[in-house]
């Protein structure tokens, strides 16, 4: 059974770039879902607050995903809109990177990166697990898509640097293993995704890729994704990578 009817959304980092393109293109679609969750810290929230104005079906939640507090209002929120239908797709993609080289790391650069790029999203799958048992139960399927890089793993692009990021990718990636054994028979189906080289504030302006290119890309893995591919890192073109 696929993902192909996709009711409600919760997306982290909805503000800027991957997260803010999820958000546009899913409130478009020809089909859109009844809720699309998007949520930010509190900054640079203009665009996410038009979208929000044109489609109704666009709901903002202020979240710090390294706040548990905020996390469980968080979801409590998305509980009280989507009642026992619980949530069919869960899409942590807030992240940040800061391009330490082995002369400026330091302990607080790595950890802040684990908190944001690795912790947050294990703490969000595990208070929304309850939502998408409900939706899984009803649907057949529910799943989680980790926002994941090349630079998170051993066999794509090893070439040093970028410490603290790398580290929390491939702790990421990791974590997307152990969420997709552990919640198998629930059947929500956990993957990795690999979004390229995109042209955000984080990837830079020359990369390939534009935002909307990646992300419609990105979302056709989603709706095709099937239980069978649960514990996978997939690439954006649908290729399925090596960890």
């Amino acid at each position: 059974m696929s993902l192909k009817s996709i009711d409600s959304v919760f997306i982290t980092g909805a503000n800027r770039g991957i997260g803010l393109e999820f958000t546009k293109q899913l409130a478009t679609s020809q089909n859109p879902p009844k809720f699309v969750f998007a949520s930010h810290r509190r900054q640079n929230i203009q665009q996410l607050q038009e979208l929000s104005l044109h489609y109704s079906n666009v709901i903002l939640i202020a979240l710090d995903v390294t706040d548990d507090a905020q996390i469980n209002k968080a979801v409590d929120e998305i509980k009280l809109r989507v009642k026992d239908n619980g949530l069919n797709l869960l899409i942590n993609n807030a992240g940040i990177c800061y391009r330490a080289t082995l002369n400026t790391i330091t302990e607080e650069i790595l950890l802040q990166h684990y908190r944001v790029n690795t912790l947050g999203p294990l703490m969000i799958a595990k208070s929304c697990r309850p939502l998408l048992q409900q939706a899984s139960a009803i649907h057949g399927i529910s799943a989680i898509v980790n926002i994941s890089s090349s630079l998170g793993t051993f066999s794509m692009d090893v070439t040093g640097g970028i410490y603290a990021y790398r580290c929390s990718k491939a702790a990421l990636n990791m974590i997307t293993k152990c969420l997709s054994e552990d919640l198998a028979a629930d059947k929500i189906a956990v993957v990795a995704l690999r979004p390229g080289w995109v042209q955000t504030d984080l990837g830079g302006y020359g990369a390939d890729l534009t935002v909307t290119e990646s992300v419609r890309e990105l979302l056709k893995q989603i709706k095709q994704l099937h239980l069978c591919q649960t514990g996978q890192l997939i690439c954006y073109t649908g290729a399925v990578l090596d960890w």
